[in-house]
């Protein structure tokens, strides 16, 4: 379990898995290693609207707000919900409802369009924590310069 003050001294971050096929011309879409880090004091929403977003990928089959993940110091874990995405939000393979909720950990997969994510929880020093991850740093820089 991760508590308020270990979460405060760390970080957490989606490190893309596999890149979107995307139809936005001329706009770049995540590659493979790509980190986006997530905020434990406010929303973060994932979608493919700039404006309106805290994680912006450009995938055509992400909505322009996809999915909500919030910090819930209660259960030191992050909750995901979909926020009515027609393609929905999957977490480890289980496709969720609109509008529901699952707690979600570092390790867990998530899918958002043709995005794939997976939870990383970063220690103080910048290390991985063990549960983290099974993608070194060398796989994710060979995958991103012969996907990207």
């Amino acid at each position: 379990m991760i508590d308020d003050n270990t979460a405060n001294k760390s970080q957490f971050a989606l490190v893309v898995l596999s890149e979107a096929n995307v139809y936005f011309t001329g706009a770049m879409s995540p590659c493979p290693g790509d980190t986006f880090y997530l905020l434990t004091d406010q929303p973060n929403i994932v979608g493919r609207k700039e404006d309106v977003t805290t994680i912006c990928i450009k995938d055509g089959m992400v909505a322009r707000q996809h999915c909500r993940i919030d910090w819930c110091s209660k259960t030191s874990t992050f909750e995901l919900m979909d926020i009515g995405a027609r393609n929905p939000t999957a977490v480890n393979d289980k496709t969720l409802k609109n509008n529901e909720s699952v707690s979600i950990r570092p390790g867990d997969t998530i899918r958002c369009g043709r995005t794939v994510f997976r939870l990383h929880h970063f220690l103080a020093s910048g290390q991985r924590s063990l549960n983290a991850t099974n993608v070194t740093e060398t796989n994710v820089a060979n995958l991103k310069a012969d996907q990207c």
